[in-house]
């Protein structure tokens, strides 16, 4: 996946986004999210900038 996009859980997709609703384009199997590094199920990606997300896009998802 691309640097800029990251993986989020629900429960920081909602800390970040409000009440706006995700899209889920597709499930992924269980990976640490890039906000709060809980595994997640969720499929919601998101686009940030690299250096601003705690995992500056090193793992796991980032390598696939």
């Amino acid at each position: 996946m691309s640097k800029w996009l990251h993986l989020i859980c629900e429960d920081c997709w909602h800390k970040v986004r409000g009440t706006m609703l995700p899209t889920r384009p597709t499930k992924f199997p269980l990976c640490p999210c890039c906000y709060c590094g809980k595994p997640t199920h969720s499929g919601i990606i998101t686009r940030d900038d690299p250096e601003l997300v705690p995992c500056k896009a090193k793992g796991k998802v980032h390598d696939e």
